[in-house]
């Protein structure tokens, strides 16, 4: 979510017709090198360029999570950033990402934040600036540092008014039935406790030290199969699905690892290509298993508990021989609970099951609607408020509120009931 949300909403604002730049905007993945990115949220991304052959940038976005661990000390990671820095117009870290930009030495006698969680800590990456631990994000110069995880929204909302204008930023808020909140709005800074002075340096120097391990470990649970009573969340991916929607669903999910595992089906191939709303500026995803009409889908143990499925850009998108299947099983499979996203997938599912038009058409504030093990959300801040409050009864309230500390979740996206 540090990477997509942002990224997704700055995808969303470029395109409206509103916005007030007219030139053409093109979005870059950058990686160590072109292989696919493993997230610890499972969703392998493929970098469109690599260190070695990355243009000038004029806008830099840095996601945070425990792989900043590593590469807050990745020398290549640094003097990649370093020569970039003097041409980027904007660099803007999410969450733990800022502590790449301290050790970089970007953020000498500047203002900046990090997630609350790990907000001391973060400190010692460069002590000659100021840490605002009072703050959802912070602008100085070209310089924006998100806090933790959700916070990236606001902080890319922030950077798309900049970017492209308020008309156009207002437009995209509105459409995905979110209230951007402002720089000094961060609830989670009453929320987390500050660390003293011992603690702070022996979370540094064990972060650092183990960095790698635990990246790696982060990575082996959201994957690993084996010894998990709940079953698969499995992710149904269509080309030109909607990259928010994942985002937020999937990082509501990282807290359900330890039950649950991620599995991602890609409808007629394992590499799919998804999005913000349009056919421009496409996502590369790895997909775990490939859904089409040669291999088939069946019920079964693969297809337990939770089925996600994000919106798609057109109508067509849904034209695959294989997806009245896919929903025909769904419903006979009484064990599943079912949420999917977008007018697209709406029209179509009530088509196939054959249920009214109007069932889903009355969502509630929050722009979802529960009927039977269907779970409709009309946009991806929708979808993770309803994720969030399919997970109430499978793992409890004080569990789900714990997810939402961690995802530094605004707390009009909360299930309702539950309160910070």
């Amino acid at each position: 979510m540090d990477l997509a949300s942002p990224y997704s909403v700055l995808l969303k604002v470029s395109a409206s017709p509103l916005s007030t730049f007219k030139g053409k905007v093109e979005f870059l993945i950058v990686g160590e090198s072109t292989s696919p990115i493993e997230t610890t949220s499972h969703f392998p991304t493929t970098p469109t360029h690599s260190f070695d052959n990355c243009p000038q940038l004029d806008v830099i976005l840095i996601p945070g999570g425990v792989g900043t661990f590593v590469a807050a000390k990745n020398k290549n990671m640094l003097s990649f950033l370093q020569k970039q820095e003097p041409g980027a117009l904007h660099m803007m870290s999410i969450c733990t990402g800022s502590s790449v930009f301290a050790s970089a030495g970007f953020l000498k006698n500047r203002k900046a934040t990090s997630n609350k969680a790990y907000f001391d800590f973060q400190t010692v990456y460069d002590s000659q600036m100021e840490w605002v631990f009072d703050a959802r994000f912070v602008i100085d110069g070209k310089f924006i540092t998100a806090s933790g995880v959700s916070a990236g929204v606001d902080a890319g909302f922030e950077l798309s008014s900049i970017l492209f204008g308020n008309d156009a930023r207002n437009q995209v808020s509105k459409d995905l039935h979110y209230k951007p909140l402002s720089s000094g709005d961060d609830p989670f800074s009453k929320i987390h406790k500050r660390q003293g002075i011992l603690i702070k340096n022996l979370l540094y120097s064990f972060c650092t030290l183990l960095g790698g391990f635990l990246t790696q470990q982060a990575i082996s649970v959201a994957t690993k199969t084996k010894s998990k009573s709940g079953g698969p969340v499995s992710v149904i991916l269509f080309p030109t699905f909607d990259f928010l929607d994942v985002s937020v669903v999937l990082e509501a999910l990282c807290a359900t690892h330890n039950d649950h595992w991620i599995e991602l089906n890609g409808i007629g191939g394992k590499i799919i290509k998804g999005g913000a709303g349009n056919d421009q500026n496409l996502i590369e995803v790895t997909c775990d298993r490939i859904i089409d009409e040669s291999v088939g889908f069946s019920p079964g143990q693969e297809f337990q508990k939770i089925v996600f499925i994000p919106s798609v850009n057109s109508a067509s998108d849904l034209d695959h021989p294989v997806v009245a299947r896919i929903f025909e099983t769904l419903k006979a499979n009484d064990e599943v609970v079912v949420l999917f996203c977008g007018s697209h997938l709406k029209s179509r599912v009530t088509k196939i099951l054959g249920l009214g038009d109007d069932i889903f058409s009355e969502t509630s504030k929050n722009g979802w609607i529960k009927t039977g093990k269907w779970v409709y959300a009309d946009t991806g801040f929708s979808a993770v408020t309803a994720m969030l409050s399919i997970l109430v009864p499978k793992i409890g309230e004080e569990r789900v509120k714990q997810i939402a500390i961690i995802m530094e979740l605004s707390e009009e996206l909360m299930p309702e009931g539950i309160k910070f």
